[in-house]
């Protein structure tokens, strides 16, 4: 299970001294710091079956590394927590806007009742995202997490919105260190909970033009 946290960062200038209070070591030693232009691409079929089950299926890029990403289940978000199945497969495409096959995550029990959903019918693309990720994992207490800091947009049609935010993701150790690192920031720097997605915020723009 995915579990991180969301929360909305104001303005460009807060991204950047977050940033740097996070290289600075002021909450761990960060490892892996880096920058990265992520495209993202969400597929459903026409009459939005994975949609309807609760599943999200994503194929994104990182430079030339690109995997597709099925997400489903999750229990309701709240303060910023959001927490759900997930599974990852790498692909060879030089375009996240390709929809993979439907049965790519054959290995996978809930990969195939999502084939199974498809059937038939041909997977089209929905909308995409464009964010560029600073990150680094750091231990906070007894844990292992991963810090993004986010700014892009996710578009669908002719509509598109904003994406400023933090995420801190569990990778190894206690869900309390999370919250507690999160809290931490953001009453510092005035964040916000997001209890949306970067998919359910694309989702309630796709519902706008249709």
């Amino acid at each position: 299970m995915e579990q991180e946290t969301k929360y909305t960062i104001k303005d460009s200038d807060t991204a950047d001294r977050i940033w740097d209070a996070i290289l600075s070591g002021k909450y761990g030693d960060p490892k892996g710091a880096e920058s990265v232009d992520m495209e993202g691409a969400y597929f459903d079929t026409p009459s939005r079956i994975l949609r309807n089950n609760n599943i999200a299926l994503r194929v994104r890029c990182e430079g030339s590394i690109c995997f597709a990403t099925l997400k489903w289940g999750g229990s309701e978000t709240v303060m910023g927590l959001h927490e759900h199945q997930e599974v990852n497969i790498p692909i060879e495409t030089d375009s996240c806007l390709i929809a993979p096959s439907a049965d790519i995550f054959e290995d996978s029990i809930d990969g195939r009742k999502m084939s199974d959903l498809v059937g038939d019918e041909e997977l089209e693309l929905l909308f995409i995202s464009k964010v560029n990720r600073r990150r680094a994992k750091l231990r906070y207490g007894q844990s292992v997490v991963e810090i993004a800091i986010d700014r892009g947009f996710v578009e669908a049609g002719d509509r598109q919105e904003a994406i400023s935010e933090m995420e801190i993701e569990l990778y190894a150790g206690e869900l309390s260190d999370v919250l507690k690192l999160t809290q931490t920031i953001a009453d510092k720097y005035g964040l916000e909970a997001e209890n949306r997605s970067k998919y359910a915020r694309a989702i309630a723009l796709l519902d706008e033009t249709e």
